[in-house]
């Protein structure tokens, strides 16, 4: 009689248990589509991150690539890329001047000048993105600027872009979208630094004694005919590159250097 029991006990149990499993079912089934829009919903920030990515990966390639500057003026024609001298002199026999003394400062200008416009168009995209999905977008006549920080091991890009997202009982404000991504920029910057102001005071750098003392770093020196040095430095975590060029202590055409170069 027990055995009896037991048994029609786990019977019940499993019929309760199909008639919970088939209301959720239905329930699922009735309210698919409200569930699916707020799980795949982007928020804000991350259509941001998203939109601005690429814009900002390759703005940062482009600068470093060419020593620094989105327009490079005082340059030197290397593999078809024009590379600032952050270093130079037009005379012989002479050390440099250092061409940027404010390197970090610059490039990070540099970056704003080159990103404000894509900055401008994310938030553009992200307003009418929002309206699609029924809010009514507040924004005011605000200027959307964008701030470039480089700090060890990253980059913050700060879009300052006041903007009020509002439908039925929710409302999102934003004061500005901080987009921050894993880079080297600041380690490879403050390298440059140190190698430009040793060009500056010693005509030349050694880049074996550099690559022992920051293993993590990467520096290529190569030797153009009429004195300029091309600087290739890289990260070996990241693979970000940083070409810059420079002229210092530069021999006249036809003065035998064999003796004297390292």
């Amino acid at each position: 009689m027990l055995f009896r029991d037991n048994k029609r006990g786990q019977v019940t149990i499993f019929i309760i248990i199909a008639l919970v499993l088939v209301a959720a079912v239905v329930l699922l089934s009735y309210f698919w589509n409200d569930i699916k829009s707020i799980t795949t919903e982007t928020s804000p920030q991350k259509f941001m991150e998203t939109c601005m990515s690429e814009p900002t990966k390759s703005s940062m390639s482009l600068i470093l690539s060419q020593g620094g500057t989105a327009e490079p003026e005082n340059y030197f024609l290397f593999r078809g890329k024009q590379v600032e001298y952050l270093c130079y002199t037009n005379e012989y026999y002479k050390t440099c001047v250092n061409q940027k003394p404010l390197l970090k400062s610059y490039i990070e200008s540099q970056l704003n000048n080159l990103l404000r416009s894509s900055a401008e168009s994310c938030v553009n995209s992200l307003k009418q993105d929002m309206e699609s999905k029924g809010y009514s977008v507040n924004s005011g006549s605000v200027r959307t600027d964008i701030i470039t920080n480089s700090s060890l091991d990253k980059v913050e890009f700060i879009i300052t872009s006041p903007v009020t997202f509002s439908r039925a009982d929710s409302t999102q404000s934003f004061s500005n979208f901080r987009i921050s991504q894993n880079s080297q920029l600041y380690s490879l910057i403050m390298s440059a630094e140190y190698i430009v102001n040793w060009e500056a005071r010693y005509g030349d750098f050694d880049i074996l004694s550099f690559m022992l003392s920051y293993p993590d770093l990467r520096l290529e020196k190569i030797k153009q005919s009429e004195g300029t040095k091309i600087y290739i430095l890289s990260s070996r975590s990241t693979s970000e590159e940083f070409t810059f060029a420079s002229r210092s202590i530069s021999w006249p055409p036809g003065f035998n250097t064999e003796e004297i170069q390292t």
